[in-house]
């Protein structure tokens, strides 16, 4: 197989970004951004007071997205 090494360019991106070097492999060349966006991912963009930074990321597993992936 002839695939592409690709950066990840966005935080939790690493599917998108397996996938972009998948379809390297058939000469079809994307970006991780390009595929979140062609394929209407949800994205979420938080900004963290503890480290004063923002974070995003494709589908972010906290508990307001994915309430029950927190339960106990």
């Amino acid at each position: 197989m002839d695939i592409k090494w690709k950066q990840q360019h966005i935080n939790n991106a690493c599917v998108p970004a397996c996938l972009v070097m998948l379809l390297s492999q058939y000469k079809i060349e994307k970006e991780d951004s390009e595929i979140i966006y062609e394929s209407k991912m949800p994205c979420l963009v938080e900004y963290n007071e503890e480290f004063k930074a923002f974070g995003a990321g494709v589908l972010m597993q906290n508990e307001e997205i994915l309430p029950d992936y927190h339960r106990d």
